[in-house]
């Protein structure tokens, strides 16, 4: 589940946050919050806080001169659907849900659920990868995306596997993939600066707030994208927000571009170091491309 926080009114209008399950986050005028709004006079220097759980999501007022509110009430705390409007200072955000969300008992308000969006078929990923002739031959309409991973990889069509996996995979869960694989089978050891890049993006995928998706993107640019743990920063940065800086109106990247980034620092990852040691090596990380997926029902 993901939340989406749309700035429609105040100094920031029109930006955009994204809080992912699991997140919390507090808002505020001062660099102290996790997201500020430095030119929102009127907002407490923390003003509310956001903490979003598997199933619910809560807002918090945490200031004692002014209060947060919820749908035009003032709130010391409550429950957040899908459409509420938060106020804080002269800031108003319009909430939108991503993802399952179910009710919760107890809940000052029963969210409306919200249904995941559908799962792209072997053939809609077939469509987007350049797959090699050999692969296309394997395919068959009545695969299922994970059938087809297993075909490939049993007809050493390793490249091909990681190219299907990489799309099918949620970005979070593809860039973990990644990470996994980076540290754990690369053919040498990491330098200091590709080890900070896989850090920034760990700690990422457990604060997703913008200021740690840019870091990602700033360690992948000061190594020009020249390795695999480059690449799996820029796949974070690359898999939600803005692609240009703050100050400007927002652009979405493609919606593949983060994907292709994490097949291409897979691929860097099994083919560095002795060729004979390729084959192993693609196995090895789409064993834990695998079980990466299989967590995807825990």
């Amino acid at each position: 589940m993901r939340v989406i926080l749309q700035v429609t009114s105040g100094p920031s209008q029109g930006r955009r946050i994204p809080l992912q399950s699991g997140e919390r986050a507090r808002f505020g005028r001062s660099d102290t919050a996790d997201v500020c709004f430095p030119d929102d006079l009127e907002m407490a220097d923390v003003h509310f806080e956001l903490q979003c759980h598997g199933d619910h999501c809560i807002v918090r007022d945490l200031n004692a001169v002014d209060a947060t509110f919820l749908n035009s009430v003032a709130v010391s705390e409550a429950a957040v659907a899908d459409g509420d409007q938060i106020v804080a200072g002269q800031t108003q955000l319009l909430t939108s849900f991503e993802g399952q969300f179910v009710q919760t008992p107890g809940a000052v308000k029963d969210p409306v659920p919200d249904p995941e969006p559908p799962k792209l078929s072997a053939a809609e990923l077939c469509q987007l990868t350049d797959l090699e002739e050999r692969s296309l031959e394997l395919f068959r309409p009545s695969h299922s995306p994970e059938e087809f991973v297993r075909v490939l990889i049993e007809n050493k069509q390793f490249a091909d596997a990681v190219r299907i996996l990489s799309l099918y995979l949620s970005k979070r869960q593809a860039i973990l993939w990644a990470a996994r694989a980076v540290d754990g089978v690369f053919p040498r050891e990491l330098s200091v600066d590709e080890q900070s890049a896989l850090d920034i993006t760990l700690e990422w995928l457990q604060d997703s707030s913008d200021k740690n998706r840019r870091a990602a993107m700033a360690i992948a640019e000061a190594m020009d994208f020249d390795n695999a743990a480059s690449c799996v920063a820029a796949a974070a940065f690359w898999s939600e927000g803005s692609m240009l800086p703050e100050e400007f109106d927002e652009v979405l990247p493609e919606e593949t571009l983060s994907g292709k980034m994490v097949a291409a620092a897979l691929m860097m990852t099994a083919t560095e170091g002795q060729p004979a040691t390729i084959p192993a090596r693609y196995q090895e990380i789409l064993k834990i491309g695998q079980e990466v997926l299989a967590e995807k029902d825990d």
